[in-house]
């Protein structure tokens, strides 16, 4: 017969009394979101995303566009290309480096989306940081605690 030491006991009881905390769905979601912005000009997939907030990517992909609206995709192409409108006022980069930088593998995919989405190309930006104040950014995603507790 196996002899288990009464703190195995002890330790087993105490998890069963006191089960650790179990993060909300809208908190799962604000981790995912935290990834994806500190992750912007990294090529996150999906299915990592879903690995750090804690989900499976089936629930994760249902969960995340029914809490903020947009797609996985969707969101990481709205805010790369939102962030890389704050880049194209840099002086020091060029449009490739901010292609580059906004997670982009060539300057025409980057200028291809960034004209998609805003209607004009990135140079007019670069040339006249006074454009940008009529593009629809789109900004980080906060969800409020008080709505969903």
């Amino acid at each position: 017969m196996r002899k288990i030491s009464s703190r195995a006991i002890i330790d087993e009881l105490y998890s069963i009394q006191h089960p650790e905390p179990v993060m909300t769905i809208y908190e799962q979601i604000q981790n995912a979101i935290e990834f994806i912005e500190n992750n912007l000009s990294e090529n996150i997939k999906c299915a990592e995303t879903a690995w750090e907030s804690n989900m499976s990517e089936r629930s994760f992909i249902n969960y995340f566009s029914c809490v903020t609206g947009f797609s996985f995709k969707q969101y990481l192409m709205k805010r790369r290309l939102s962030r890389s409108v704050e880049l194209l006022c840099d002086d020091k980069l060029q449009v490739v480096d901010v292609a580059l930088e906004s997670g982009y593998e060539t300057h025409e995919s980057f200028t291809r989306a960034f004209r998609k989405e805003f209607g004009i190309v990135p140079v007019d930006i670069k040339n006249d940081p006074d454009k940008r104040k009529g593009l629809r950014i789109t900004e980080k995603l906060q969800l409020i605690k008080e709505m969903y507790m």
